[in-house]
């Protein structure tokens, strides 16, 4: 019985795991950078959002506000959850670890988009997804095991790549950067910066050249 119950946990969290790489990216980009799909948001906001504003994205302040990606993440998690359950009554701990790594999915996936820094401490891999130069890879959001195996697993935050792309931002960019740890950053925008919170700042997608996400898809 306890050998049974640790089985069906452990292929739980492996074949979510596998879910989420499966879906993020057949699903969310291979139909999302379809222009009239019903998941271009996810390339089209999402990805913007995250991209303009230093993998901040408000949707995930404003749940149930609107048809915004927080709200339809969170739908699309409790559809999912709930196909798990006939497996309840033949594989209970599986189908339950199934709905706990769906639930794990979003409290990461807003947590790290809504505390930039505490993504790159615990969840780089999804950072590296967005802010990264191939942003078609690191499909996992728990943890990723997935692109580790199928070799996904792009490197960027703390690779001299991401230093040298810091440096251009704030050469280039008219207005601070903010919650970008690096003392050669925070030496060049001390001053425009000072009082400042990206926090407290509106999420401005009006100057946004699509371009520029174009030019990081590899």
């Amino acid at each position: 019985m306890v050998l049974s119950a640790l089985v069906q946990i452990a292929l739980g969290i492996i074949i979510a795991n596998l879910y989420e790489w499966l879906i993020h990216k057949y699903i969310l980009h291979g139909l999302g950078k379809k222009k009239k799909s019903f998941w271009s948001s996810h390339w089209r906001m999402h990805h913007k959002k995250a991209r303009k504003n230093d993998y901040f994205d408000d949707d995930y302040l404003k749940l149930f506000k609107g048809w915004n990606e927080g709200t339809k993440e969170i739908l699309s998690l409790v559809l999912l959850s709930i196909i798990q359950i006939p497996s309840f009554f033949v594989f209970p701990w599986y189908s339950a670890m199934m709905i706990i790594m769906a639930l794990a999915y979003f409290l990461i996936h807003r947590k790290s988009h809504l505390d930039p820094m505490w993504a790159k401490k615990w969840a780089p891999w999804h950072y590296d997804h967005h802010m990264g130069k191939n942003q078609d890879a690191n499909w996992c959001v728990t943890f990723p095991l997935w692109d580790h195996i199928l070799g996904t697993r792009v490197r960027y935050i703390n690779t001299k790549k991401v230093h040298k792309d810091v440096c251009e931002s704030v050469v280039k960019s008219k207005n601070a950067v903010y919650n970008i740890n690096y003392d050669i950053v925070n030496e060049l925008n001390n001053d425009r910066r000072a009082g400042s919170s990206w926090k407290n700042d509106s999420v401005q997608l009006d100057s946004y050249d699509d371009r520029v996400q174009l030019e990081h898809t590899g």
